[in-house]
């Protein structure tokens, strides 16, 4: 199976976390994958030595204040905006690279084990993930279906299609309508008719600030009685 893995974000919280990340999703979280093949993709807007221990690095230049308002006339969520077009740009790029037979697309800060799991997780013709929107028509007013953005896995058009937001005019309507970025995904999602399915996970970290460490709690956490 090739696997092209995707990391994005900024360098945080540390360069150390990251690439204890990385190690523990190759060694630990995709351990039980036979005949496995991986790739290893960074994007970001850092120079930073780690990117050696990647063997492909992404840099992108952050868009100023100025001209994300320029393009979508927002500025309260500038963080998500380049979150969106680093994802989508990367994603571009891997599929037109290598024929690889899935994405895993990730953050820097998350750390995340399936180990055991991976019949839930690499699937044909569906985006996994570890929470999907509950079917809410997007545009439909004070819907608040969301799909989370932390971690998916899906084969590479999959992966494309989901975070494909075509024009920068349509996704300065996704944020007119979008008060998380979980939103905005759900609204890709949506109209380009991605087919989703939620997937269960061993333990979930992010940052070292929030740590989900079974089924159960996952559950929990989906139904909003944890955090």
């Amino acid at each position: 199976m090739k696997i092209a893995f995707l990391m994005r974000g900024p360098i945080r919280p540390s360069e150390s976390y990251v690439l204890e990340n990385l190690d523990f999703m190759i060694n630990t979280s995709l351990q039980n994958i036979d005949n496995k093949n991986i790739t290893t993709f960074i994007v970001t807007s850092e120079y930073n030595s780690i990117l050696n221990y990647f063997d492909n690095s992404i840099i992108l230049k952050r868009f100023s204040d100025e001209k994300i308002f320029e393009l979508i006339n927002s500025n309260h969520m500038n963080n998500a905006f380049n979150q969106f077009y680093s994802s989508k740009t990367a994603i571009e790029l891997i599929t037109k690279l290598e024929s690889f037979d899935f994405i895993i697309h990730t953050r820097t800060d998350i750390k995340v084990d399936i180990s055991n799991l991976e019949n839930e997780w690499f699937k044909k013709d569906t985006y996994q993930t570890i929470h999907i929107g509950d079917g809410t028509p997007a545009f439909e007013q004070n819907s608040l279906s969301y799909h989370c953005d932390h971690f998916s896995i899906a084969e590479p058009e999959i992966m494309l299609k989901a975070w494909n937001y075509h024009s920068f005019n349509l996704l300065k309507i996704f944020f007119a309508n979008s008060n998380f970025p979980e939103r905005i995904l759900d609204f890709i999602i949506q109209i380009n008719n991605v087919k989703s399915e939620r997937a269960n996970i061993r333990y979930w970290e992010c940052k070292n600030k929030i740590k989900i460490a079974s089924i159960e709690e996952t559950m929990k956490w989906r139904k909003g009685s944890l955090l």
